[in-house]
């Protein structure tokens, strides 16, 4: 069960209790991203961090893997029910194929361009559940009613 915080009146799902309960990480991913990255900074002789914090290049590796294109999104672009932003990537046409693989970056406070945690990557094993903790409409028709 994910918690509904309250901030001020405020209401929004845990962040990590809605990864925990919808996805499964896949740290074995995370090191294989790690070394298709320096194979990609030598090759681009770029810095570590362009790759190894960026959801882009995370899309980039998992297409590398399964041959599905990715779409990459922030929760800051939307009205989100989430406490925490995220930056993730889903294969673009989740429902048409099994590929369930996909990539999250958690925001750690600041200027919401920037300042976000390694890439993890999950095998999501309920990704209506996964939007619907982000785009509750119901929680954000109360918050909108409170404010």
């Amino acid at each position: 069960m994910v918690d509904i915080i309250n901030n001020d009146g405020f209401k929004s799902y845990n962040t990590k209790q809605v990864i925990k309960e919808t996805c499964q990480e896949l740290k074995g991913l995370q090191k294989d991203f790690k070394k298709w990255s320096l194979n990609e900074i030598k090759k681009n002789n770029e810095s570590k961090y362009t790759y190894w914090n960026n959801i882009f290049y995370a899309q980039d590796f998992l297409k590398s893997l399964n041959g599905y294109e990715y779409n990459t999104d922030n929760s800051y672009n939307h009205d989100c029910t989430l406490d925490n932003t995220i930056q993730y990537a889903v294969p673009k046409d989740f429902y048409d194929h099994d590929c369930r693989i996909i990539a999250i970056e958690e925001h750690l406070g600041g200027d919401v361009r920037g300042n976000y945690d390694d890439v993890k990557f999950y095998l999501c094993n309920d990704i209506e559940m996964f939007f619907h903790y982000q785009f509750d409409e119901e929680l954000l028709e109360k918050n909108y009613e409170v404010a």
